[in-house]
């Protein structure tokens, strides 16, 4: 199979995403007539200039200081079934991104 001018500048990266979140990406990109890694590469390429704005680095280099991660809350107890979510917008999305950036 021939990879086209787009794809031969392009890595493959995988990661997972909780659910709630890849639904709302799901939904953002079909209302925006994308597919999810197209939007996932905006979305990233505008929270990176975000990042760069605010002072902080892009890339993180050696010796930088690792993100502290929280350990896991405790299960919380049984609720009833939650209202449906209002519609997914990109902005959330986007805010979601910044704010994992920032962690």
């Amino acid at each position: 199979m021939a990879k086209n001018d787009a794809s031969e500048n392009m890595v493959l990266r995988t990661v997972y995403l909780p659910k709630a979140l890849d639904k709302r990406l799901r939904a953002i990109a079909f209302d925006q007539e994308l597919s999810k890694g197209e939007l996932m590469r905006v979305l990233i390429a505008e929270a990176m200039q975000h990042r760069a704005g605010l002072g902080q680095a892009a890339f993180a280099g050696e010796g930088a200081a690792k993100p502290v991660v929280a350990p896991p809350a405790a299960p919380a107890p049984k609720a009833r079934a939650p209202k449906p979510a209002a519609e997914p917008k990109a902005q959330d999305i986007q805010q979601s991104i910044f704010d994992f950036l920032d962690a």
